[in-house]
């Protein structure tokens, strides 16, 4: 069977099994965990005092937890990205065992949050870093040798720093001003590129 929520595929068995998972606790908890998946999502922080409160009583184990807290993440994720309906979104989730009234629970918060989540999916797709800061640069002449005093082409020494994730990395590279002005000159074209897809 295909579903909306999952890109108009089947469901993922590991994802079947979460649903198994969700349904042992109370529709409110799920409403509850699911506000913590987005607050994860849009700033990068679950409580996860919160989370162990909230499963407690369910007697899961912390692998237990990370499963649901996953479901729960693709499940919001995946509807933001293929732009389900918080009806299609509860029908189907009920079609795959999940009790109705915990499938409104989640779908409510869904349709709530949708667009704060479809903002950190646009920043975050077709993205592996991004730069922190502005490049710092210098051009060096380095000379060939002391005595002859011969000047070498001059080369470009090019610091950025570069996030991945949470962290932020320097980044060094040397290259010549030949290749500068021909990176130059591709940076500008390719703006321009973005400049007129953004406008369309």
């Amino acid at each position: 069977m295909l579903f909306k929520f999952c890109g108009d595929r089947d469901c993922p068995d590991w994802l079947l099994a979460e649903i198994g998972s969700l349904s042992k606790i109370s529709s409110v908890k799920v409403k509850l965990l699911c506000a913590q998946v987005v607050n994860g999502l849009l700033h990068s922080k679950i409580d996860f005092d919160k989370v162990a409160k909230l499963t407690a009583d369910s007697k899961f184990t912390e692998d237990d937890v990370k499963g649901v807290l996953m479901a729960l993440e693709f499940i919001l994720k995946n509807s933001t990205k293929f732009s389900v309906e918080e009806e299609t979104l509860v029908n189907e989730l009920a079609q795959l065992g999940l009790p109705r009234e915990h499938a409104v629970s989640l779908s409510k918060v869904y349709a709530d949050r949708c667009a704060e989540i479809l903002a950190v999916l646009k920043e975050q797709s077709l993205r592996l870093s991004s730069l922190e800061g502005a490049p710092q640069w210098r051009l060096d002449y380095v000379l060939e040798s002391s005595v002859a005093g011969e000047v070498c082409q001059p080369s470009v020494q090019m610091k950025l720093a570069v996030r991945q994730g949470n962290e932020v990395k320097p980044v060094h590279f040397t290259m010549s001003a030949e290749k500068c002005g021909v990176m130059l000159h591709e940076l500008k074209q390719l703006h321009k590129v973005m400049k007129s897809l953004e406008e369309s």
